[in-house]
């Protein structure tokens, strides 16, 4: 195997190292910040699923949004 080729798989595999965590984070925090409001407001488990998922989506578009933004400005960078 010649060393371009193995770059490029550890290129794709860091890829998707990337990508899992970034998901397990966000559902961590997710599922974090939906408990602390629905113990907050006395909601029950509809309601913080439903504010799971809601702050989980906001927070994997807002970190894709800045990876994407991180990634523009190095390629310009150098």
């Amino acid at each position: 195997m010649d060393p371009q080729s193995r770059l490029e798989r550890v290129a794709d595999l860091q890829g998707g190292v990337v990508a899992t965590a970034i998901a397990f984070m966000s559902g961590l925090a997710g599922w974090t910040a939906a408990v602390l409001l629905a113990g907050r407001i006395h909601a029950g488990l509809p309601f913080a699923a439903l504010a799971a998922l809601a702050a989980t989506l906001i927070i994997v578009l807002a970190v894709r949004w800045a990876a994407t933004r991180l990634t523009e400005t190095i390629g310009r960078i150098s």
